[in-house]
């Protein structure tokens, strides 16, 4: 966990240099993790209408925590945004009763196809994706698949860039 959280301080403080509108925070409800999220965006390149934005999350559900990481490139259209996203959701699932068989934890690797309004020169947004899925059950110290299971949500966000 130390060298994941090394590892993004480090992408983030390198791209502190290069990006123009740098910094986002909105709440996702389905996406990246089951139920929600709160999510911190970063832009690391942007060239005319087109970005990329690295993002890293945390969300909670009662019997899980979720850790969303994901790139996003985005095309903006006068307010209109185009969506193009892939990353990966490490999950940690707290052992109940009815856990019956897998681990409890395992990996979502996640694409995003989505729509994001945000008028021209104000900081709010909203927008909407849909999530392909394809879910890892690695055995504890193996991370190759023990289960594979295809899954496909949507989501919604909301959120303030600054």
């Amino acid at each position: 966990m130390k060298k994941i959280t090394t590892f993004i301080g480090a992408l983030l403080l390198l791209s502190s240099g290069y990006a123009q509108t740098p910094n986002s925070v909105f709440l996702e409800v389905g996406g990246y993790t089951r139920i929600y999220s709160v999510n911190y965006a970063r832009q690391i390149a942007q060239v005319g209408n087109r970005a990329f934005f690295f993002r890293g999350g945390l969300g909670f559900d009662g019997t899980e925590v979720s850790i969303p990481l994901a790139g996003t490139f985005t095309m903006n259209f006068s307010g209109h945004h185009l969506l193009l996203g892939a990353g990966a959701t490490m999950v940690r699932r707290r052992k109940t009763e009815w856990t019956i068989a897998g681990s409890d934890t395992y990996i979502y690797y996640t694409t995003e196809v989505g729509y994001r309004f945000r008028l021209p020169g104000k900081p709010w947004f909203l927008g909407a994706s849909l999530y392909p899925k394809f879910k890892t059950d690695p055995e504890p110290g193996n991370f190759l698949p023990n289960e594979r299971k295809y899954l496909m949500s949507i989501g919604a966000h909301a959120g303030y860039s600054f």
